[in-house]
C-alpha cells in the first residue's frame, strides 16, 4: 500500500528542483534512469506526473535515457499525453541490453551528441552480438552494427 503514489520517495520533487535550477541558469540536461515511465513496474500516477514535468521542462531536457526493458525502443512525449497527434515535446531512448533473453541477442548503443551548449543527440549506433554465429567459447565476440539513427538521412 502506497500512501503517496505520486512521489513516494521525493524523487520528482528533487527532479523539479534540479530542472528549475538548470532552467534559471540556462543549462541543458539529460535524464538517465533505470525503469522508464509507462513500464508495468512504474507507478502509473508517478509516471503521469513525471510526464508532466518533462513537458514543463522540455526545452531544458535534451533527452532521456533508460534501461530495464532490455529492448531497443524509444518513446515520444507529446504536449498532451493522451493525444499523439499533439506537438512532440521530448524523446525517451530505451537502450537494448547485453543480457541475453529468449529471442534477444545482446546489444548496446553508442550515442553521439552535438558539441557545444545543448548536447542534443545527433546520432546513435546500435550494435549486437549474433549468438547464432558465436558458436564456441573460444570465438572472439563480433559486435555488428545493427543500425545508425542517421542511415538514409
Amino acid at each position: 500500500l502506497y500512501i503517496n503514489q505520486t512521489d513516494p520517495d521525493g524523487t520528482l520533487a528533487w527532479l523539479v528542483q534540479e530542472l528549475q535550477r538548470a532552467e534559471e541558469d540556462e543549462q541543458y540536461v539529460h535524464i538517465l534512469s533505470h525503469i522508464p515511465p509507462g513500464d508495468g513496474e512504474c507507478l502509473e500516477s508517478w509516471a503521469r506526473n513525471y510526464y508532466k514535468i518533462v513537458n514543463r521542462y522540455s526545452k531544458t531536457i535534451q533527452a532521456q535515457f533508460y534501461g530495464h526493458i532490455h529492448v531497443d525502443s524509444f518513446t515520444v512525449f507529446y504536449e498532451n499525453m493522451d493525444d499523439d497527434s499533439s506537438t512532440p515535446t521530448n524523446v525517451l531512448y530505451a537502450s537494448p541490453s547485453v543480457t541475453t533473453y529468449t529471442y534477444l541477442n545482446p546489444a548496446f548503443r553508442i550515442y553521439e551528441l552535438e558539441p557545444g551548449i545543448n548536447y542534443r543527440v545527433a546520432d546513435f549506433h546500435t550494435y549486437f552480438l549474433n549468438l547464432s554465429k558465436a558458436t564456441t567459447i573460444d570465438d572472439e565476440p563480433r559486435w555488428e552494427l545493427l543500425y545508425s539513427a542517421k542511415v538514409g538521412v
